[in-house]
């Protein structure tokens, strides 16, 4: 009995690996799921000679020290000052190779970080990035390039009264709210960031421009755009918290659901595969990110939705890959976002040379007929395979194999009495 057992649980073991392969099926992709490793490896770190406590620390990670210190002689990691010392130091992280990760404080989203994954995708006959798979089954997307002109966030003088009225800034240079509270979800009595607050008026410029004369502009896939909520709280970019938990809690504070917006300043922080040095606004500050994240475009400075918690600023990319806050008076480049809908199907790998193409559910026949390709699967399920669908699938074998095991046992029983 305890041989058939053991047999039994032997193939047990060898069926539930291949159970376990980090696999999504997404709007009818296959996508391989990227876990974090803990690894060990060497940063170039530039410490002020003058003020120890400021610190410039360079998000390329070097598998040896050797390669630390070839870059760190060579002088091309970053402009170099006489009053920085720079050196190359030994740190542990969570090794994210480029790819589709959970998102860790979201569930049920997915979200694409590293230098260049394969979340290219063909809208509007142009090249777009996807963000992220939402939990409600919607596709984030994001313009590859910016738009051809730049814009000031908000005219000014446009918006003076209530909150936009409340700081001499404001009527001066223009507002940092994106939306009327009017427009906003729940239509609040006030907007409050900080010791500022009151009523919005009006949408931002910025706003109005994205939801009508842009808008108007998308000629392919337009009826893809669902109206979705977008997170457009404030943001501290000095904050102390080494999570993104109370920064989250922010940007949710206040919602506008409409068409076309730009990404939050979270949306930017989760994109970069180097969580361990640049996945907060607080860890981020100060450090050159922009080699371990597909959103920075070299030399282009280009807004977030995400208003400066506290002061009358908007959070910015910058032209080295920096995120903090900027003149709401200064024109910048602009990169639209917006939602798909959830039943939307794709074909393609991904990559720049073949990115997702939208498509149709495959039909009837071709069910039918078991026609569909690998890049068109009959069902979406927002689930890894290691999920409980996984494990309910397991659990059914391995009664299985019990059961198997008990009834051979009772005919060798039965064989050896006779």
């Amino acid at each position: 009995m305890k041989k058939v057992i053991i047999i039994s649980l032997f193939v047990l073991g060898l069926i539930i690996p291949g159970l376990n392969a980090n696999a999504l099926s997404l709007h009818g992709v296959n996508i391989e799921l990227n876990q974090a490793v803990k690894k060990t490896g060497y940063i170039i770190i530039g410490e002020n000679m003058y003020n120890p406590s400021l610190k410039d620390y360079f998000s390329k990670i070097f598998e040896t020290e050797n390669d630390c210190q070839n870059h760190l002689e060579k002088g091309d990691y970053s402009e170099s000052y006489n009053y920085i010392n720079y050196t190359c130091t030994t740190i542990e992280y969570n090794g994210r190779e480029e790819g589709l990760y959970e998102d860790d404080y979201e569930s049920g989203r997915y979200i694409y970080e590293g230098v260049n994954p394969n979340n290219y995708i063909k809208f509007n006959n142009e090249l777009w990035r996807i963000i992220s798979f939402e939990s409600d089954g919607t596709i984030k997307i994001l313009r590859n390039e910016v738009l051809p002109e730049k814009m000031v966030f908000d005219i000014e003088g446009t918006r003076t009264t209530g909150y936009c009225g409340s700081d001499e800034y404001f009527l001066r240079q223009g507002c940092n709210a994106w939306a009327a509270t009017t427009n906003m979800v729940g239509s609040p009595n006030e907007f409050v960031n900080g010791e500022y607050k009151g009523t919005v008026s009006l949408d931002s410029n910025i706003n109005i421009y994205l939801n009508r004369e842009y808008y108007n502009s998308i000629s392919v896939d337009k009826d893809k755009i669902v109206n979705h909520d977008f997170n457009i709280g404030p943001v501290d970019p000095f904050d102390d918290a080494n999570d993104l938990v109370d920064q989250l809690n922010d940007e949710k504070s206040y919602k506008w659901n409409g068409k076309v917006g730009l990404i939050t300043a979270s949306d930017f922080l989760k994109s970069n595969s180097n969580q361990d040095q640049c996945g907060t606004m607080n860890l981020y500050y100060w450090k050159i990110c922009s080699d371990t994240t597909w959103m920075y475009i070299p030399g282009i400075y280009w807004w977030t939705i995400s208003p400066e918690y506290g002061d009358t600023g908007e959070i910015l990319v910058d032209n080295r890959g920096y995120i903090g806050d900027y003149y709401l008076a200064e024109p910048h480049m602009v990169r639209p976002a917006l939602y798909l809908n959830s039943n939307i199907y794709l074909k393609g790998n991904g990559t720049e040379d073949s990115p997702y193409e939208i498509t149709d559910k495959p039909s009837d026949a071709q069910i039918e007929n078991n026609e569909s390709t690998e890049n068109q699967n009959l069902q979406i399920v927002n689930v890894p395979s290691t999920s409980a669908y996984g494990s309910i699938i397991i659990i059914v074998l391995g009664i299985i194999c019990v059961i198997v095991s008990v009834l051979v046992m009772r005919r060798v029983t039965s064989k050896n009495n006779s």
